[in-house]
């Protein structure tokens, strides 16, 4: 259980994050760069759900989307709505956070699209076992792993 002053730390800090015009600095608002990482991670997995449930979401436009809303919506949101500087919080308020942001987005991607489509994950195992199996069966009769690869 959490105690009674870490409480009253969380909130405090959930006060600074959603009062608009507060203009933070490093000095008052330490935190600012590990909520806006946080805030990444929301925003990634909310895309990711989105993009792995949707019927056609395949290609790199939905990376460049997802790497776009991960890096620029919170740095839009701390700058235009919270007011702090760019310049004093350094680049950890710019770009912390947006390659594991962009993997989460990834990784929730796959899974969900995944999940939702079992027939080609069946379909893929197929493939995938018989490949496997031709190619250690050539292994073990001395032959050589791209013979396997010929037969399909």
């Amino acid at each position: 259980m959490s105690s009674p002053s870490s409480t009253v730390e969380k909130k405090s800090m959930m006060e600074k994050l959603l009062t608009p015009g507060w203009k933070p600095k490093p000095a008052t608002f330490p935190e600012l760069c590990e909520c806006i990482v946080w805030i990444r991670f929301v925003i990634a997995v909310c895309y990711g759900v989105y993009i792995g449930l949707e019927e056609k979401s395949r290609g790199g436009v939905n990376l460049m989307v997802a790497l776009n809303l991960v890096t620029f919506v919170p740095v839009f949101y701390a700058t235009t709505y919270l007011g702090a500087s760019q310049e004093e919080f350094g680049a950890n308020l710019i770009f912390g956070g947006v390659m594991e942001g962009l993997a989460l987005t990834t990784l929730i991607w796959v899974y969900m699209y995944t999940a939702s489509h079992p027939e080609d994950e069946a379909a893929f195992s197929l493939v995938f076992g018989k490949l496997m199996n031709a190619s250690f069966t050539s292994m073990e009769a001395g032959g050589e792993s791209a013979t396997a690869a010929s037969e399909f």
